[in-house]
C-alpha cells in the first residue's frame, strides 16, 4: 500500500462511518402518511403526467422520504420509491419505526373507514364485475352519474346492489361516495328519494334489425347509437327506482305500431323514442325533440321541453327546438310521449361524437335529468 493510498483511506473511511451512523437518524426523522383515497395510484414522479408504477388502498402507511410539488416521495415495502398525491394521503403524528422497519400495506394505523351508503359512477361507462377485481367476469355496465347502493367493500372495490336485486362489484376509483344521506328523527340515515322512483318509463331505441336507420358518412348506423343510449339510460333509470320497458333490447326488427302497443299494454307513465337526425344537407346539426301533433296535451309538450333543455345543456349541441308530427309511435301512445333527435348522424363532426361511448353516456345522463325534471315539476 503506497503512502498516497493510505492517506486517501484515512480521509474516506471516517466519512463513510459518519454516513452509516446518520442513516438511522434520517430514517427516524422521516414522517409517515396514511392513504385516504379508496384506491390511489403511485407514480414515477410528482405529477399525473408521470406513469403509474403501482396502487395502494385506503389505510396503507407509507414512509415519506421527500416532497415535491404537493406530492409525497415515499418508500415502498419492496424498497422502491414512488410518488403519491398529497391530497390523497394525510401525515401521521407517530414516528416511523427505526432500524430499517417499514410500514406494511396490510397493517394500517387504524381500521379503514366504513364504506359509504351509496356511490355515484364517475367513469364514462364502467363495467360491473362478479368479484372485486378485473379478473372476474363482467356482469353489466353503468354510465357516469349512476347511483348505486353500497353493501360492502373489498380490495378497493365497492359491492353494490343493482336495481334487479343482484349484487356486483365496481372499481372504487371509478365511483365516488355520495353526500346525499340525511339524518332522520331516529338517527338513522336514508337516501333522498328520486322523483323517478316507481315511475314506469317506456324506452324506444329507434330502428333495428333490417332497418339501420340513417347511416353516417363513415357508415355508422343510427340503430346502433339508439340502442347504446337506451341501454345506458335504462340502467340509470332503474338505479333510481324506475321501472323500465325497452321496446327492443337487441338488434331486431320491431314494428312501429308494436312499439306503441307495448307501452300501452304495460301502462307506461311516459314513452320516449330515441333517434339521431339526418339530412341531405351535411352541415345540418343540433338537437330537436318532437311530440304528437294531433291530440297533443300540455303534458306532451312539457315532457318534450324538459328533455330538449336537458340534452342541449349537457351535450352543448345546437338547439333546434321543439316540433310536432304524427309519427306512429307518438300518435299511437296513450301516455305523454316524445321523440328525441340527438345530433345529425349525416354531419361528419356529429357522427364522430355519436359513436363514442362517452357521448352516448352523456346523452343518457341528459335524458335522465330531463325525465327527473319532468316528474319533479
Amino acid at each position: 500500500m503506497g503512502p498516497r493510498l493510505g492517506k486517501r483511506l484515512l480521509f474516506w473511511v471516517p466519512l463513510f462511518l459518519l454516513f452509516l451512523l446518520a442513516l438511522p437518524l434520517a430514517a427516524h426523522a422521516a414522517t409517515q402518511v396514511e392513504v385516504t383515497g379508496l384506491v390511489v395510484n403511485l407514480r414515477a414522479g410528482p405529477g399525473t403526467d408521470y406513469p403509474v408504477v403501482g396502487q395502494v388502498s385506503r389505510g396503507t402507511r407509507l414512509v415519506v422520504v421527500g416532497e415535491a410539488r404537493g406530492w409525497y416521495n415515499v418508500a415502498l415495502p419492496d424498497g422502491r420509491r414512488a410518488f403519491i398525491a398529497g391530497w390523497l394521503a394525510r401525515p401521521l403524528e407517530e414516528a416511523v419505526p427505526s432500524r430499517g422497519i417499514t410500514a406494511r400495506e396490510d397493517k394500517p394505523v387504524s381500521s379503514p373507514a366504513a364504506p359509504p351508503n351509496s356511490v355515484e359512477v364517475t367513469g364514462s361507462v364502467v363495467n360491473l364485475r362478479a368479484g372485486p377485481g378485473t379478473d372476474y367476469p363482467v356482469v353489466g355496465q353503468v354510465s357516469r352519474g349512476t347511483r348505486l347502493v353500497v353493501v360492502g367493500e373489498a380490495r378497493g372495490w365497492y359491492n353494490v346492489v343493482l336495481p334487479d336485486g343482484r349484487r356486483a362489484f365496481i372499481a372504487g376509483w371509478l365511483a365516488r361516495p355520495r353526500e346525499e344521506a340525511i339524518s332522520s328523527r331516529g338517527g338513522e340515515e336514508r337516501l333522498i328519494p328520486s322523483a323517478l322512483a316507481g315511475k314506469k318509463i317506456a324506452l324506444d331505441p329507434g330502428h333495428g334489425g333490417s332497418d339501420p336507420g340513417a347511416i353516417g358518412p363513415t357508415g355508422y348506423q343510427e340503430k346502433g347509437f339508439t340502442l347504446a343510449v337506451a341501454r345506458l339510460l335504462a340502467a340509470e333509470l332503474r338505479s333510481r327506482g324506475a321501472q323500465v320497458l325497452l321496446t327492443r333490447d337487441r338488434d331486431v326488427d320491431v314494428g312501429l305500431y308494436a312499439r306503441a302497443a307495448m307501452a300501452n299494454d304495460w301502462g307506461a307513465d311516459v314513452f320516449l323514442s330515441i333517434h339521431a337526425d339526418a339530412s341531405f344537407n351535411s352541415s345540418a346539426r343540433g338537437i330537436s325533440t318532437w311530440y304528437r301533433r294531433e291530440g297533443a296535451t300540455a303534458e306532451d309538450r312539457r315532457l318534450a321541453q324538459c328533455l330538449q333543455e336537458a340534452l342541449v345543456k349537457e351535450l352543448g349541441l345546437a338547439d333546434r327546438g321543439l316540433f310536432t308530427a304524427n309519427f306512429v309511435v307518438l300518435r299511437e301512445s296513450s301516455m305523454p310521449a316524445a321523440l328525441v333527435e340527438i345530433g345529425f348522424i349525416s354531419n361528419s363532426d356529429e357522427e364522430a361524437l355519436l359513436r363514442t361511448p362517452e357521448f352516448q353516456a352523456r346523452a343518457a345522463k341528459a335524458l335522465v335529468d330531463g325525465l327527473e325534471r319532468y316528474f319533479s315539476s
